[in-house]
C-alpha cells in the first residue's frame, strides 16, 4: 500500500499525519519534516536527485542509441556496397556515405531509444530500491522535473538532427554522389 497518496503530493499540501508507530515526534514535538509540505520544484536550480535522475535515464538511453545507430550505419553500408564499389570507389568513400545517409534513420530511432532507456532506467532503479527511498522521502517532485528535462533533452536532439545534421549531411552526400559521378576514372560495369 501507498504510503501517501497523489493528492499528498502537490506542491502546497499537508503531508499525511504519521501512523501509530511511526517515528515523528521527538520530546512531544512534531519534526519539521513531517509538518512541511512537500518541497515545489524549484526552477533555478535543478536538485542533485533530478541530475542523478537525468543522468541515469539518459546513460541508459545512450547506450541504446548508440547501438542502434551502428546498426543504421551497417545496414546503410550494406545497402551501399555495391552502388559505391561499382564505381570503383574505396572502403572510405563507402563509411562516408553510409555515414551520411544515417541522420534520416537516427532521428526516427531517437525516440524508440529514449522509451527503452527511460524504461530500463526505471526498472534498475526499482530493483535497487531507489524509486521506494525517493516515494518513502516524498521526493516525488525531482522525478518528474528529471522525466521533464530528459524530455526536453531528447527533444532538442531530435530536433538538432532533424533541422541542421539531417539536411547537411544530404547536401554533402548530394555534392560528393556528384563528385563521384564527374570522376573520369570511375568505373561502370556495363
Amino acid at each position: 500500500m501507498l504510503e501517501t497518496d497523489l493528492v499528498s503530493l502537490l506542491p502546497g499540501s499537508i503531508p499525511p499525519e504519521p501512523r501509530s508507530g511511526m517515528a515523528g515526534t521527538s520530546n512531544g514535538k512534531k519534526t519539521e519534516w513531517l509538518t512541511a509540505a512537500p518541497r515545489a520544484c524549484s526552477c533555478e536550480k535543478m536538485s542533485r536527485l533530478a541530475r542523478y535522475l537525468v543522468f541515469q535515464f539518459a546513460r541508459d538511453s545512450l547506450a541504446l542509441y548508440l547501438v542502434a545507430a551502428f546498426l543504421v550505419w551497417i545496414t546503410q553500408m550494406l545497402r551501399l556496397f555495391d552502388l559505391v564499389t561499382a564505381k570503383g570507389q574505396g572502403l572510405f568513400t563507402l563509411a562516408g556515405q553510409a555515414f551520411l545517409t544515417t541522420p534520416p534513420l537516427a532521428r526516427e530511432i531517437i525516440y524508440i531509444c529514449m522509451g527503452i532507456g527511460l524504461a530500463r532506467a526505471l526498472r534498475s532503479l526499482q530493483q535497487s530500491r531507489e524509486l521506494h527511498t525517493i516515494h518513502i522521502s516524498r521526493r516525488m517532485s525531482s522525478i518528474w522535473v528529471a522525466l521533464f528535462v530528459f524530455a526536453l533533452g531528447g527533444a532538442l536532439i531530435a530536433l538538432f538532427i532533424s533541422n541542421w545534421a539531417e539536411p547537411a549531411s544530404r547536401r554533402t552526400a548530394a555534392r560528393w554522389s556528384a563528385e563521384i559521378a564527374a570522376d573520369p576514372s570511375s568505373r561502370t560495369l556495363t
